[in-house]
């Protein structure tokens, strides 16, 4: 039980967050502080990590035989409070990785050059610490950033549990830095065996 105290730890300052957010602009409170290049640049890194978590929950769930699309339902609804019940309610196990699919290589490839456009835009029309400083401006682009902060903290633990004849350690900290490229170019790079 000591081991899914950190994941409860995460949800409730961030639930706190998402309160406040709300109670500040109800659910158009979260479009209408994104609407900027910056706005939306994080806001689709959000979605990424999302849809990356939701991929996890799903092949792990397979390899476990546990039902992970509630917890999906819940990530597509509400950000990061998907991962952590998942993780809350089943906690991580060793194990051999399945393959990747062979889609899944080409697919995140596609995705970081689409996202790679939007990240330029941003940057040109903000500079790196301009869309750093509005997430600062409303409860709503907080929240959305402590939501991205905690995806991107689990998929650094999933790329370095996942890591076999690798290291990992270069896109944790691409991850670090910029968010969804970690993840993603960790997909394109593929593992040794998946050549």
């Amino acid at each position: 039980m000591s081991r899914r105290i950190p994941y409860v730890a995460l949800a409730i300052p961030l639930a706190v967050l998402t309160i406040l957010a709300l109670l500040e602009g109800g659910l158009g409170g979260f479009y209408r502080h994104h609407r900027s290049w910056a706005g939306l640049q994080v806001f689709a890194d959000l979605v990424i990590m999302a849809l990356l978590a939701c991929a996890w929950m799903i092949a792990d769930g397979r390899r476990r035989g546990l039902r992970a699309w509630p917890f999906v339902a819940l990530t597509l609804a509400a950000g990061s409070f998907g991962p952590l019940a998942y993780l809350a309610l089943h906690g991580t196990e060793a194990g051999a990785q399945e393959p990747a699919p062979r889609w899944l290589r080409p697919g995140a490839a596609a995705l970081a050059a689409a996202f790679g456009v939007l990240t330029a835009r941003a940057l040109a029309a903000h500079g790196y610490v301009g869309i750093w400083r509005l997430q600062f401006a409303s409860w709503a682009s907080l929240q959305v950033l402590a939501d991205l902060t905690i995806l991107c903290l689990l998929g650094c633990a999933w790329m370095i549990r996942d890591a076999r004849g690798r290291s990992a350690w270069p896109w944790v900290l691409v991850t670090l830095g910029a968010g969804s490229f970690g993840p993603l170019g960790y997909l394109v790079a593929g593992r040794p065996d998946e050549s």
